[in-house]
């Protein structure tokens, strides 16, 4: 009777349990917004949906003057402490390979978890066909 009680209450919470699909565009060069906008954000919604018995999936499109926050050389220990947390939670980032290009960036300056995407557009186009719902941070 315990297995049939507790199968039932497994099958029940998936019935009940959403998965989320978040986009985010950044493009912001303002360490503060990266903060805010970005890193709180995505935490505070995590924890939010995750205590609700919901996921949430995330990816990260980077682009304008947010590339300095992904190069080794260039952000704070703590940025890319918290960085690093969000990837290991499962945030996918991905960078405009035109822009890289356009400003003299390799993809061996980013952290090995940004991947480049052919451009931003292309980028945001195939998230949102997966579902992802947009938001823009600039």
């Amino acid at each position: 009777m315990k297995r049939v009680i507790l199968l039932f209450l497994t099958l029940t919470s998936f019935l009940y349990s959403s998965e989320y699909k978040m986009l985010i565009d950044l493009r912001t060069s303002d360490s503060k917004i990266i903060k805010k906008a970005l890193i709180n954000n995505i935490n505070a919604i995590s924890e939010y949906q995750k205590s609700n018995g919901n996921t949430i999936n995330v990816a990260v499109v980077i682009s304008g003057g947010a590339y300095d926050f992904f190069k080794k050389e260039k952000v704070s220990p703590t940025v890319k402490k918290e960085l690093d947390e969000l990837n290991d939670k499962g945030v996918k980032f991905e960078v405009c390979s035109m822009g890289m290009k356009a400003r003299g960036i390799k993809q061996d300056e980013l952290f090995s978890y940004v991947k480049p995407a052919f451009n931003r557009a292309m980028a945001l186009v195939k998230w949102q066909n997966k579902g992802y719902a947009y938001i823009l941070v600039k």
